[in-house]
Parts: C-alpha cells; structure tokens; sequence
C-alpha cells in the first residue's frame, strides 16, 4: 500500500469562504415516445393514447375503477455515448387537478414492465379503444382475439405480478399543496439505470408503469400532462452519463464448426462468415462459431471494466426462416480454458489441417473439452458460463443489420482476465438449436469478409493509476517518484488531477479558510478527490503535536462534497477550533 500525505497548520484569521465552481457530467433529457393510460370498465376498452394527459390513481369511490398508465422513452441516442450512466430523473407535469381529493394525499409507484410486455403500443385514441392498441383488458385489443398482458388484466399493482420486473420507487404527494403546472418527479435507483442502458443499446424496451396506493374508496387520481399535451410538458427522462475510457476490437480468431458428418472435421478459419445455427428443417446438423480477442493492450491500463458489447453484422439471410413465429436465442458463451489451444486455422471448407479446429477437434488431432462440437450449455465441461444472450425474430432480419450483445457480469469478469494476461479461451456462439421444423442459422461476417464489418468488441473501462500514468509515458510502479521535482508524487498527482510531467500543474489546490456559523468558529478545509469507484482512499488525519505526530483519523469534522468534473468531486471538511489553540490537519491518498 502507498500513502502520500499534505499538512496543513490551522491557524485562527480573517474569515475565507472557498468556492470551487462545479461542472455536471453531461444531461441528456428524452420527451417521452409512447404514453397513455388504461382504465377497467364494464368492458375494459379505454385507452388514451391520443389524450392529453395520463392518469394513475382511483377514478370512482367504486372499487378496482382505477387508471394505470404506461410510459416509454427512445434512448437510441445514448447508444452512441461511450460512458456510465450515472443517475436520471423521470419528470411529470400536473395538468389538471380535478380528481384530486381534497385534504388528502396520494402515493405514486413506478415500476419497470416485465419484457413480456414490450410490445404494447400508444394507440390514438382519446379515450375509446381501437384495434391493437392497449387497454385494462388486453395489451392488444381486437374483438375477437385480444392478446393478453403479462399479469393479467391491468398488468397488476406490485412486482408480484408477472407483467412488472422491478418497483423503482415512490413519491406521496400532498393534495392540497399541489398546482397546476407543479412537477412531481423520480430518481430512479440501479435497475432502472440498468434497463436505460440496455434500451441505449437497442435492448428490450417495455418502459414504465406509473400507478398509486389505489386507496379506494373514493376518488384520488392525478392527472399528468401527457407528450401531447399543448400547454404543459409531457414526461420527461433525464439523464447523466459521465465518460469513460473506450477501446474497440477485432477478434484475433474467428471461425465456426458444423456437425454433417462429413463436414465434422472441415475447418472455415478463412471464410468469410461465422455461422450460426440450425442448418436443416429436419436433421439435427448444427453450426457453432468460435471466437477470440486480444486484449493484452489493456493490461495495466485499466482498474476495471464497466461494461462491453459484442458486434456481428448479418452478411446473408438465406439460412434464415421466413416464418416470424420461429423466434430463437442467440447465446454467447465462455470456453473453459482447457479449450484454450484452439486455432483458427486457413481452412475454407477444407479439412482441419494438425493443429486447426473443427466440430471434432480443438486441435487436430486433440479432442474438446465438452466431447465433439464443445456442447451448447454451460452443462458442458468444455463451456463456463453464459456471457450475453438475445434472441432473434428471423423475419426482422436483413443483410447488414447488426447483432448486438451486451455482456452480463461474467462476461465482463473474462474480459478483466483476459486483459491482465490471463488464459483465454475465448467465445463461443451458439444458438438455442432448437429444430422445429425449419431451416434458422445466422451468417455473420467474419474478420476476412470484404464486404461487411468484422466482429467488433468495444470495451468501456476506468483507467485507473496504471492507465493514467501510461498516458504520461510513466511506468507501473512509479507512485512514490516525483517525476516533475514539484513535491508531489506521482500518486499524489493521480490523486489530485495534477501533471506529473509538468511541475507546474499541481492538480487541483487545496484550500482553507475560516467560517463562522450559528455560534461555532470552524476550520474550513477543501480538497479534491478521484470520483467513488476509484482504488484510491482519501483520509483526513489530525494531531495537535506536529513533532510528536500522533496522527489520528479524524472524526470530528463535517464533510459535504459536490461534482467537480467526471474524474473528481470536491470534498468540503469543516473542524470546529473554539477549543483549540492549535491544530495539523493531513490528507492521506493511499492505493
């Protein structure tokens, strides 16, 4: 462990207030694209989908009359932001109050619906059903042959029900306090965070579901303004993404394998695409596609990895079906590393030359860990664990769209092994292979394709003190030096946004003042530090005999901190000094 240590005497004066400027990470804000609200009634046909407002709460002091509403955002736009979100806000607007209770309160509850209800659409009507659109009753109305929610009717009002994934939170509102025009809104915790970032990257988007406590008994509701309403903002999503490092990658390696019998032992290193799938309508002959990336340029650079996806384009769609029903999964899993010797090999349907890989071999002549064709689970002992999954409507399909996967946690685990040197085996992409009655493989471009992109890896990392020194031109290891002679050393520099190159750029100064407040004379102390996620520890120490040090941590100080930039936050420490005639306060940055 590394310490670096700054002293600073207290000494009593005129009062100095310290005011360092803060910068937020970037807000997107994202108007709502699809909003509208479902009400029980004798039939359970209402929806507004073109209304100007949605409605949560009691509509009647008769029992279960209650409006739901459904809400969802395009936050296509994020997909190409390369950073964290870090928080977000889902805003309403009152637009009207008459179904408010007077004297009284409501509670709101937002949740997330469950991805089995993704397909709802707004619909336009203002109030009457039309075909297709969603209502109590149904997510798709049709008179004859409704498709049921997720849940049942009204989808439900907590996360038991099936149709909702998580509850997101809650917001009491006092009737009598609110006007019209006030905004009501929620700070949405991790798994909303979460969802966001799949929708970004063109996951699965059921939205939100906006209900309350549903008190019955009388009339309760609220009435927001909806995305078409004219005089009043609709919902609004907002959200803070801060950056982080990137770097994108091409496999090393890339190839696939195919059970026909006499094709068990070919070899396609060479070909152009990487094949994936069921390869018959009626014989289990399946195509598996191998892969493998590089990662060594990230050792040492970086403190962890935050998150990744996995890009293929589709090159052909012949081996596709035609049939929309015939959905499947795509799954990427982790070879276990006793598959790691795998090679690619210069085959083009040719057979595995010693050493390259094919349905039989890892390298011929050696066999797979998992027997022939590795497996397809992780109940094979050739496969570790599942790293991303999405599935595929075969009709939606077409030549150069993109397959993206985002990898799970797993996923993400490997991908730190692989970058700190350690075994890789790589990937391997399978589907779910299940043969009902068609023909459904995935042809996607390979590294040697001269029409389409290669498989792209793209990673977003924290740099961390190893990364952030390479970019000085620093070795590994060099905490303790001073590499400027400015009396800072270079971990001190990491820790403190300054140049270890430059003995002129110190990083952010640390300040102090005195400040009287509410009858207690305090010692003001300003400092910076690396935003929480970092590897660094930030600790304030005092003692009252610099000679002596008996240095102890502090405990008797009052901390506040806000954004400084994407790296640091500012941290403001007040000590109260009526009882001391003197006092040494250190900041100690340790790794």
């Amino acid at each position: 462990m590394r310490a670096v240590e700054k002293i600073v005497r207290v000494a009593v004066g005129t009062l100095f207030f310290a005011v360092i400027p803060v910068v937020c990470a970037e807000v997107l804000t994202f108007d709502a694209s699809d909003d509208t609200f479902i009400l029980p009634t004798s039939s359970g046909t209402r929806n507004g989908g073109g209304n100007e407002v949605i409605a949560a709460g009691p509509n009647s002091s008769t029992a279960g009359v209650v409006y739901r509403s459904l809400i969802r955002f395009d936050v296509s736009a994020l997909g190409g932001q390369s950073g964290v979100i870090d928080e977000a806000t889902l805003t309403f607007t009152h637009a009207d109050l008459k179904k408010l209770a007077a004297d009284d309160e409501i509670t709101l509850n937002l949740f997330l619906l469950d991805n089995s209800n993704k397909d709802w659409v707004e619909g336009t009507a203002v109030y009457n059903v039309e075909d297709g659109s969603p209502c109590w009753a149904a997510l798709a109305y049709d008179a004859t042959s409704p498709t049921p929610w997720s849940g049942g009717e009204g989808i439900g009002n907590s996360t038991t029900s099936a149709g909702i994934s998580a509850y997101l939170g809650s917001v009491t509102i006092t009737n009598n306090d609110v006007a019209v025009g006030d905004t009501v809104s929620f700070s949405l915790p991790a798994a909303a965070l979460s969802a966001i970032k799949s929708w970004s990257g063109g996951g699965d988007n059921a939205g939100f579901f906006l209900t309350t406590d549903e008190d019955d008994g009388k009339l309760n509701a609220v009435l927001l303004a909806s995305d078409e309403n004219a005089d009043y903002a609709g919902p609004q999503l907002s959200v803070s993404v801060s950056e982080d490092d990137s770097v994108s990658f091409e496999p090393v390696d890339d190839n696939f394998i195919y059970n026909q019998t006499v094709y068990s032992n070919r070899n396609w290193g060479a070909y152009e695409q990487i094949a994936v799938g069921v390869n018959s309508s009626t014989e289990d002959w399946f195509f598996r596609g191998l892969l493998r990336f590089d990662l060594s340029t990230l050792q040492g650079q970086f403190a962890s990895i935050d998150s990744a996806t996995l890009t293929f384009v589709h090159d052909n769609v012949v081996k596709l079906s035609s049939d929309s029903n015939k959905t499947f999964a795509v799954n990427l899993l982790l070879l276990n590393n006793s598959n790691r010797d795998w090679i690619e090999g210069a085959g083009s349907d040719s057979a595995a030359e010693t050493n390259e890989s094919a349905w039989i071999y890892k390298a011929m002549p050696d066999g797979w860990t998992g027997g022939d064709g590795i497996g397809n689970s992780t109940a094979s002992a050739g496969i570790d664990a599942l790293a991303a999954t999405a599935t595929i409507v075969p009709t939606e399909v077409a030549v150069g769209d993109e397959l993206v996967l985002t990898l799970n946690a797993a996923g993400l685990a490997a991908l730190e092994a692989w970058a700190a040197g350690g075994e890789n085996a790589g990937f391997l992409l399978v589907t779910d292979e299940v043969q009902d009655g068609v023909k459904n493989a995935l042809l996607l471009a390979s590294k040697e394709n001269g029409t389409y992109a290669a498989p792209v890896l793209n990673v977003i990392y924290s740099a961390g003190y190893a990364g952030w020194a390479a970019g000085y031109g620093l070795a590994s290891g060099t905490e303790a030096d001073d590499a400027d002679g400015d009396g800072l050393s270079n971990l001190a520099e990491y820790g403190l946004g300054g140049n270890p190159t430059n003995g002129i750029d110190r990083g952010y100064a640390m300040k102090t003042g005195l400040l009287q407040q509410a009858g207690t004379n305090w010692f003001e102390f300003v400092y910076v530090r690396r935003m929480p996620g970092s590897e660094l520890t930030y600790t304030l120490q005092q003692c009252d005999d610099l000679p002596v040090g008996n240095w102890t941590n502090s405990g008797s100080y009052v901390e506040t901190s806000g954004v400084l930039s994407n790296d640091f936050e500012s941290v403001t420490n007040r000590f109260p000094i009526d009882e001391k005639s003197k006092e040494f306060i250190r900041l100690r940055i340790e790794d």
